[in-house]
């Protein structure tokens, strides 16, 4: 009888293939957002949120809402980096902006712990991204 944890490990073994042919690969996207499940729940594999923070890093800049919002939420409370209300609210900003609305409540809360210098850092931040790529201050 197969054991629901070997079905983890061989789905994250072929998902992390895939990743690793690179972003001209079928199924990278798909690939790296389960991945980045994988890694935050510990399915399949050891819990790393290192991992799932990086793997969400590489999503969010290909502009994909979910991941944009998770790292927000990443960035925040320092799960897998370090906290940077600075970027958190940049990350929500740009999941908003596409009309998710989960991201628009944290954005909002995470916009109180910002000063009014921070906040305009962050606004520059989202408003200046550009598709593939990762947001720095």
């Amino acid at each position: 009888m197969i054991k629901a944890t070997d079905l983890y490990t061989k789905s994250f073994e072929s998902l992390r293939t895939i990743v690793n042919k690179g972003s001209d690969t079928y199924g990278y996207e798909n690939a790296l957002k389960a991945l980045a499940d994988m890694y935050s729940s510990g399915h399949g594999t050891p819990k790393n949120d290192l991992l799932s923070a990086e793997m969400d890093k590489k999503l969010s800049a290909l502009g994909d809402k979910d991941s944009q919002y998770s790292l927000g939420w990443d960035y925040l409370n320092g799960v897998g980096l370090e906290k940077d209300n600075i970027l958190a609210y940049a990350w929500l900003n740009l999941a908003t902006s596409q009309g998710l609305e989960t991201a628009l409540k944290l954005r909002n809360e995470t916009e109180s712990k910002l000063s009014i210098a921070e906040k305009q850092e962050a606004q520059r931040l989202s408003s200046n991204w550009k598709k593939g790529q990762i947001l720095v201050h």
